[in-house]
């Protein structure tokens, strides 16, 4: 059995750009790294109609808690 890889991501490999204007962040919910179990989310291949009703995003997954954020656009490169 081959023994798990872990990768930590820095911010700065995550994020694309910060618009200060608008107050937007451009950047990365999931690359093609395999996760911690050796899985990769292919996001061409997800159907992000339920989640479009309501586009909020949650600090560390922490959906009892308040959003931090709204997306307001999901594109995929």
């Amino acid at each position: 059995m081959e023994k798990i890889k872990y990768k930590n991501i820095s911010d700065k490999q995550k994020i694309k750009s910060i618009d200060s204007d608008e107050l937007t962040i451009t950047h990365y919910i999931s690359t093609s790294t395999p996760d911690r179990y050796g899985e990769v989310m292919n996001p061409d291949g997800c159907d992000f109609s339920e989640y479009r009703k309501n586009p909020v995003v949650f600090f560390g997954h922490r959906s009892r808690e308040l959003p931090v954020a709204k997306n307001i656009s999901i594109t995929s490169d």
